[in-house]
């Protein structure tokens, strides 16, 4: 399986000396795998994604989990949350298929100005990086796949995907399969709901001028 095979691994053991007290084992797993996917599938439900935050928004959303104890926590963690962002642009970049619910555009993380400067950041990205694709799900699309929640689907060069469904307290990597198989349905229909990327760059600077 390979989550066991990044157990051992040199990359893991040094993220967790530098980061031990505020990253718990399982988001280094996730580290690990975001390092090494060769694409990634990302629903969000409520929250923008880690590897798409800027820092003050990170922080807010960080520190409104209540899940570290003290501001160098809360700090730290928000730090290694803006490296993942090298992903995105490093020699080989990440490609990343993006579906956000409208609720992720419009929970007021940090207050009206941290949100506005992290979608504007979205936008940003979408107009430098062909490799990353974002689409918004509106509220008015109603019933879909995915309304247990977000998850991530990591998809290698070789062998199978992996799915990664984040509830509360840790991370669930699903590698059957039948679970891989419905995770890619739910998928697939989001993308069908969810607004084109054109349509969707225009529902964020809509949002973005009802919160100035």
């Amino acid at each position: 399986m390979i989550i066991r095979k990044l157990a051992g691994s040199t990359r893991r053991a040094n993220l967790l000396r530098q980061y031990g007290d505020a990253v718990p084992d399982p988001f280094a797993d996730y580290l690990e795998l975001e390092d090494l996917v060769a694409q990634a599938d990302i629903y969000a439900s409520q929250v923008i994604p880690g590897v798409l935050q800027t820092p003050g928004y990170a922080h807010a959303v960080i520190d409104g989990s209540q899940r570290w104890r003290t501001e160098r926590e809360v700090q730290t963690f928000t730090e290694r949350r803006m490296q993942r962002a090298a992903v995105l642009t490093r020699e080989t970049p990440l490609p990343v298929w993006c579906v956000l619910d409208e609720a992720c555009l419009r929970r007021a993380m940090g207050g009206p100005a941290v949100l506005a400067e992290q979608l504007g950041h979205l936008l940003d990205l979408t107009e430098r990086l062909p490799h990353l694709q974002i689409q918004v799900l509106p509220f008015a699309a109603g019933a879909h796949p995915a309304m247990d929640g977000a998850h991530t689907i990591f998809r290698f060069d070789a062998g199978s995907p992996v799915v990664v469904v984040e509830p509360m307290t840790t991370s669930l990597y699903l590698e059957e399969d039948a679970d891989i198989g419905q995770y890619d349905v739910a998928f697939n229909h989001l993308r069908s709901q969810a607004l084109d990327t054109k349509r969707s760059r225009s529902c964020i600077r809509d949002v973005i001028k009802e919160i100035r």
